[in-house]
């Protein structure tokens, strides 16, 4: 990736990468739904109650971001503990959603206690468009600007601990031929924020999670 991107996506932030839901699955790359990647089958609990995890989706930042890594998601079952992480930061040991950095790897090729009921599907990362994206600043994304469900001075908290916005993902994204069952996030919006170097390169150990509802 060229330095011109990374200031496109997060310094300028003058671009974003559209995220989509595709018809078909995939065992490697980004995806979403099914089974949790092999790399992700070890202990996970929620750090906030301790309690069991449920996965969610998989970030594949390699041709993204030219990163060898990917990004996995997890949120607690208990939905009453889920809320702690809606609306407001916390702390990555008191939040109720674990976003787990790990080496490109395809979907454990056996059941797990992780494994979500939403049909698998993969995700598709479009390329690098002027912001705000088609589709409205509520869009699923990569990079750009964003817009808070609800702000409530959780802006300037997020720029007093030095994070920016790295990814969003709107739940009303979720195409209608879909299997979804409950929406683990109530219908609303999943936000990561971490911090950036000058040269735009995100932080992805920092990554910080939480979500919003109308």
């Amino acid at each position: 990736m060229t330095d011109d991107r990374l200031q496109k996506l997060f310094l300028s932030r003058s671009h974003s990468c559209p995220v989509a839901v595709a018809t078909e699955d995939a065992e490697n790359g980004s995806r979403i739904g099914g089974r949790p990647p092999s790399d992700c089958a070890g202990e996970l609990a929620c750090p906030r109650c301790g309690g069991g995890v449920t996965y969610y989706l998989t970030l594949d930042l390699t041709l993204a971001l030219a990163l060898p890594a990917q990004l996995s998601i997890f949120y607690c079952r208990r939905f009453s503990c889920l809320l702690a992480s809606g609306a407001s930061i916390a702390p990555p040991e008191r939040s109720s959603i674990v976003v787990a950095v790990h080496s490109p790897s395809p979907r454990s090729s056996v059941p797990t206690p992780y494994d979500s009921t939403l049909e698998p599907r993969a995700l598709r990362i479009g390329e690098h468009t002027p912001e705000p994206c088609q589709g409205g600043v509520d869009q699923s994304k990569l990079g750009g600007s964003h817009v808070l469900v609800q702000n409530e001075g959780i802006d300037r908290e997020l720029q007093k601990s030095g994070r920016n916005f790295f990814f969003q993902w709107n739940e009303l994204d979720f195409p209608r031929d879909m299997h979804i069952g409950t929406y683990p996030f109530a219908a609303g919006v999943l936000y990561l924020f971490c911090p950036f170097t000058p040269a735009g390169q995100p932080d992805l150990n920092a990554m910080q999670a939480f979500w919003q509802r109308s």
